[in-house]
């Protein structure tokens, strides 16, 4: 059997919910065997219950912020070690799949997870540049990334487009709401990236205050404190509610409880929180950038853009709310 091993951050998100989806399909193809590579300062404890679940061999490279590359040799070694037939590498830790392919000619496979809203950082710049010199496919999940790809000069043959696949699901016009209140929710990682924030102020406002409308926020991040005080501050801490990290059965609780999913960010690739709501028949309210309005496309009726300020977002709020009566 062919083996494959995959480089991934540790934490929580879209990320490793793809990485999960690949290794499911592989024991089910029997094609394929997987081991990954966590690089990263912690290992989230959902993370750790799903590769007990998925029962896959993984292997935790420890990391400090910013410094990974001190590291690099460890994942190197353990790549000898699993002798893989091919690397995906879904995190900036590319050159040991660099070094691997120069000695053994192996395939490398660069996954795209980074959205682009504003400046492209120096650190991304770079990565791209080795993806184009070196890696063998790049895989993007939108069209909007392909379209960037192509502009920056990579090989047509050597993109990828994964489609999102949701093209099936069905009109939700008639979805079951909770009587006389609405439970939003929103899984995440509560960073700069997203737009918590966002939600926070339009929770401030009048016409929700005094409604039943509350909101629970799945997920954890370096902006989880700070806006934690935002909201006890503000006294609408009886309207939000944070629950941190779920576990993979608490967070099917979490979806299976609420009547509306939000996503509010600065920008996606592909917003799998999104497609797990989908899942589960919830209808979805977005910000309008990439990533997210080539899901919520107008004629599939699953869900409803936002432009990123509080008075659309109000609006579409109240207007499921109003669904509940």
């Amino acid at each position: 059997m062919k083996k494959i091993v995959q480089l991934l951050y540790p934490g929580i998100g879209g990320v490793s919910s793809v990485v999960f989806n690949i290794v499911e399909k592989n024991q089910i193809k029997n094609n394929w065997n997987d081991f990954l590579i966590f690089s990263g300062p912690h290992i989230s404890k959902r993370n750790k219950d799903i590769l007990k679940d998925i029962k896959v061999d993984y292997f935790y490279n420890k990391s400090i912020k910013f410094l990974s590359f001190i590291t690099w040799h460890k994942i190197f070694f353990k790549i000898l070690k699993q002798k893989p037939d091919a690397i995906l590498v879904h995190n900036f830790d590319i050159f040991p799949a660099i070094l691997y392919k120069i000695l053994f000619r192996k395939k490398i496979i660069y996954i795209d997870h980074f959205p682009h809203y504003g400046k492209i950082g120096n650190k991304l710049k770079l990565t791209y540049f080795f993806v184009k010199l070196f890696f063998d496919k790049l895989v993007v999940l939108n069209k909007e990334k392909l379209k960037f790809f192509k502009k920056k000069g990579f090989p047509k043959k050597k993109i990828e487009l994964i489609p999102n696949g949701i093209k099936e699901i069905k009109n939700l016009k008639n979805k079951i709401f909770s009587k006389n209140k609405l439970i939003i929710g929103m899984s995440s990682r509560i960073n700069n990236r997203k737009n918590h924030e966002l939600i926070i102020d339009t929770f401030n406002s009048k016409k929700i205050r005094n409604k039943n409308i509350f909101c629970y926020l799945a997920g954890d991040g370096e902006m989880a404190k700070d806006l934690k005080n935002k909201v006890k501050n503000l006294s609408i801490n009886k309207k939000i509610f944070f629950l941190g990290n779920l576990k993979n059965n608490d967070l099917t609780k979490f979806y299976k409880k609420i009547d509306l999913y939000i996503q509010a960010s600065k920008g996606e690739v592909l917003s799998i929180s999104m497609l797990e709501a989908f899942n589960y028949q919830i209808p979805v309210i977005g910000s309008n950038v990439e990533g997210i309005n080539n899901l919520l496309i107008p004629k599939r009726k699953i869900g409803i853009l936002f432009n990123n300020n509080k008075k659309s977002l109000l609006n579409k709020i109240i207007f499921f709310y109003n669904l509940s009566y």
